[in-house]
């Protein structure tokens, strides 16, 4: 007689809320990681919010009642604090200080520890130095370009912990449990498929700069738009921000076809799209460019 079969085990519910610190700490702990994960995760997400609410009061004034620049200083130096934090969290889980070995995971922490504590730096200027504040914020932000392209190395690598978990980092080689399911039936284990080569890599970061130049000329074009409140000029910052869009599509492509397509048309259509991107990257540095270029010229 055949057993019964097991009643189906109920789904934990799902929170949107990113703050239920015990809900998110008590998973970490039954999963033998410890609660650092989620201090470098909610202090970014901290961080992200404060910088937004600086990055709303620059371009539409009218939200700050009057307190633009005390809002951006203050909500841009709490923002500072909130990723110092969590690349010092980073740290902390990578064991950049304690222990004294070379790993991406260590350069890439602490890279971000230091990006963030320049931000910091930035961030004080503010009330004194308005170019050095912007000097302190630029060399941040290279910073923080070294240390996500150390990231997209290791997700290149297989290491999709990344920086955050570290943990996911050490399971030998994830590529072969996401195939095992397609070639179980084969009786052997083919994860040949399952790493980005090294253009795929280029053109991650390719989609990292479209997304971050395109949201730089959406945001000058949409302060454009709130002075001289013409349609035209919301039209124009919304044609800034489709390329940021058309990258992260890609990007969330890549994160599941990490080769190119063996059969046509989709192997030509995917091809296609990492060259579209590309060209809407020039352009959109193109664009930059002249904005800058006009902001020296008056």
């Amino acid at each position: 007689e055949a057993p019964p079969p097991a009643p189906d085990e109920e789904e934990p519910p799902f929170y949107l809320w990113p703050y239920r610190y015990r809900t998110a700490i008590d998973n970490l702990e039954r999963a033998g990681v410890g609660p650092l994960p989620y201090y470098a995760a909610s202090t970014y997400l901290t961080g992200v919010l404060c910088f937004t609410v600086g990055l709303i009061a620059e371009i539409a004034p009218a939200f700050a009642f009057g307190y633009e620049p005390t809002v951006v200083r203050w909500s841009f130096l709490f923002g500072s604090i909130g990723f110092s934090l969590g690349g010092f969290f980073e740290c902390l889980q990578n064991r950049t200080f304690t222990e004294f070995y070379f790993s991406k995971g260590k350069v890439g922490a602490f890279l971000n520890f230091v990006a963030g504590s320049i931000f910091c730096v930035g961030a004080k200027y503010a009330w004194s130095d308005t170019k050095m504040s912007c000097n302190m914020y630029g060399l941040g932000s290279a910073v923080y370009m070294l240390g996500s392209s150390l990231q997209i190395i290791m997700w290149k690598d297989e290491q999709f912990g990344l920086t955050f978990l570290t943990v996911l980092n050490n399971l030998g080689s994830p590529g072969k449990l996401a195939t095992l399911a397609t070639t179980a039936d084969k009786g052997e284990l083919d994860d040949s498929h399952a790493h980005f080569s090294g253009l795929g890599a280029f053109f991650i970061h390719v989609y990292c700069a479209c997304g971050a130049v395109s949201m730089y000329n959406f945001n000058i074009e949409m302060r454009t738009f709130i002075e001289g409140s013409s349609w035209r000029s919301f039209q124009f910052a919304f044609n800034e921000f489709l390329p940021c869009m058309f990258a992260h599509m890609m990007m969330a492509l890549t994160s599941a076809v990490m080769r190119t397509p063996k059969v046509a048309p989709y192997r030509q259509l995917y091809r296609a799209a990492r060259w579209v991107c590309l060209v809407l990257t020039v352009n959109s540095c193109c664009t930059l460019f002249e904005f800058l270029i006009y902001q020296i010229r008056s």
